[in-house]
This record gives structure tokens, sequence and C-alpha cells, in this order.
């Protein structure tokens, strides 16, 4: 199996507010949220950090309601927040929701699950223009070149030439979010960033 992974990145956000509508959220949805120390083998873990562009929220394994979190949290806080992920090593995606609306999206492989129209493929393709205007700071032309549908024939050359991934591979998520001013919630030895929580909702809260 591959890596999985899924954040929810709040811009111009500080920590304590995001945890405050962390809060909230598990409140509405039936759930559970305290600190918590660092435990390998508990899949509730939830991490909260900060970096230059906002505070970034790292999801427990076992959160699989992409884009619901981070969509709560831009309409609780009244901020853009982005939902990453990485899915099953096989590609790394987002959503941009501004206010709770959403914003833009992209996905480089967007009929990976199942066949799409072109009208689908093209909600996809990801705006360079409506993540610059509401990240600080960020220029159209120093993400732009991230933003490329993976297909037979493409390369694995970087989009920039300080990154270090490329093409069609699945952590170019983390030279995307140092373009944008979030960074990658694992450190080298692959142990998360921030102040650790305990995340639990039931699953069939939609929140």
């Amino acid at each position: 199996m591959g890596l999985f992974l899924t954040m929810s990145s709040v811009v111009g956000a500080d920590i304590s507010p995001v945890v405050s509508a962390l809060a909230r959220y598990a409140d509405a949805n039936q759930g559970t949220f305290h600190p918590q120390a660092f435990d390998p083998d508990d899949d509730s873990g939830m991490f909260v950090s900060q970096s230059q562009a906002g505070t970034t929220v790292l999801h427990p394994p076992g959160f699989y309601f992409l884009g619901a979190l981070s969509e709560f949290l831009s309409a609780d806080l009244q901020a853009p927040a982005f939902s990453f992920h990485i899915h099953d090593g096989a590609f790394w995606m987002y959503l941009l929701f501004d206010k709770g609306k959403m914003a833009d999206q992209f996905n480089p492989i967007p009929d990976y699950f199942e066949c799409v129209t072109p009208e689908e493929r093209g909600r996809w393709l990801g705006n360079p223009q409506e993540v610059a205007k509401r990240v600080p700071g960020v220029l159209e032309d120093s993400i732009e070149k991230y933003l490329v549908q993976w297909g037979e024939g493409l390369s694995d050359e970087k989009a920039y030439e300080d990154d270090l991934y490329g093409y069609c591979d699945e952590l170019q998520l983390e030279d995307f979010l140092k373009r944008v001013g979030f960074e990658y919630p694992y450190d080298d030895d692959g142990n998360p960033h921030g102040s650790g929580y305990q995340f639990v909702c039931k699953p069939s809260a939609k929140g």
C-alpha cells in the first residue's frame, strides 16, 4: 500500500482559532477532540502546526472525509483553506475553499477512479490565479508549472529547477507546499509536526 495523507491548511490563520474551530467541528459531529501526546500506534492522532502562510492540520489516518474539514474551517474562520491529499502513493491533489465555498481544485489524474467527461476533467485543471489571489506573496508563475495533468509521455522532470521532486511523483506536494508557504507535515524521520490531539468523529458524520 502506498502513502495516504490528508491535511487542511488555513491561510493566514493562527493556531488558536483553528484549534477552537476543530473543537466545534468535533462537537457538531458527535466526536472528541483533546490534547494528546504522539503515539505512532494511535490512528486518532491529529497534529496542528503553524508556518509562514498559516496553520496546517494533519488529519488522522482514519479520517476519510476528504474536503469536509477544510470546507468547515474555511466557513467557520471565514478564510481560504486547502484540503491537500496524497492517494495511495499515486498522486497528490488539492481542493481550495474560500469562506466555505469551492474556489479551485486540482488533480493530475482526474480519471484515476473512473472515466470523467471533458467538462469534469476541466474542473480539475487547477487555476494559479485563484491560488495567488488568496495566498499573500504567492505569484502565479511560481506555482503554475505544478498544475499539469499527468499522462502518457510526461517525463519525471521537475516543475522548477530547485524542486526536490518531479512530475508523476506524489511527493511533488512537498514542493508545492513550500511555494505557497506551508510545510510538509512530517520531518525527515517520519514524525509529524506540531501539537498532538486526539480527534475522533463518528463515521456517519458528514460535517
